[in-house]
This record gives C-alpha cells, sequence and structure tokens, in this order.
C-alpha cells in the first residue's frame, strides 16, 4: 500500500521514498541534493548521472526505519516527451547509494 506522508514523499511499509523534480542543467550545478525529513534538512552528494529516473538509496544519516530513498526525476519537455512516445526509447532508471548529513 503506498501511502502520501507529505507533499512528494511517500511511504510503502517501511520505506520512504521522497521524490524531487531536476532540470539537467539544475542537477549538473548541485553539489549536493538537499531532503526534509522528520524536521530536519539533510544532504547527500549529488550522483554523477541523473538518467530518466534514479533512486538514491540513502544509506547512512537519518535513522532507520524507515529506510530512505530519494526519486530523481528528470524534467523533460514536450519534445522530448514527443521524441520519446514515438522513438520506442527506453527510460535510463539508476540507483546508486549515499550517506547523508544533517544541514539544518
Amino acid at each position: 500500500v503506498l501511502d502520501r506522508i507529505a507533499p512528494d514523499t511517500y511511504a510503502v511499509e517501511d520505506r520512504v521514498f521522497i521524490e524531487q523534480t531536476w532540470r539537467e542543467r539544475d542537477f549538473l550545478a548541485a553539489d549536493e541534493l538537499r531532503f526534509r525529513w522528520v524536521g530536519r534538512t539533510w544532504a547527500v552528494p549529488r550522483p554523477a548521472e541523473l538518467g530518466d529516473v534514479h533512486f538514491v538509496w540513502v544509506s547512512e544519516g537519518p535513522p532507520a526505519p524507515p529506510e530512505i530513498e530519494l526519486v530523481l526525476v528528470r524534467s523533460r519537455s514536450w519534445l522530448e516527451d514527443a521524441k520519446r512516445l514515438f522513438g520506442g526509447s527506453r527510460p535510463r532508471v539508476l540507483e546508486s547509494q549515499a550517506g547523508a548529513r544533517a544541514v539544518g
């Protein structure tokens, strides 16, 4: 069962998924990715690639359970969507892990 527990934040059993939408240029300009969890702001190093969807398992930082995954979604233009629809390309789904540190 998927429960929405906050804007862009969903719980499934003992996992929490925090979704963030990124434009490629903003993603590449960022040194770290920040997210809010239980009243605190946390940061993880930016992965090397964004992909179309990138699941980042937060392996250290906020106490578990639950386990936290950032879900990075690449923002696409309508032209990119049309090319994908008619071109038959498959989305690039990536996975990585990162330790988080409290920043506020």
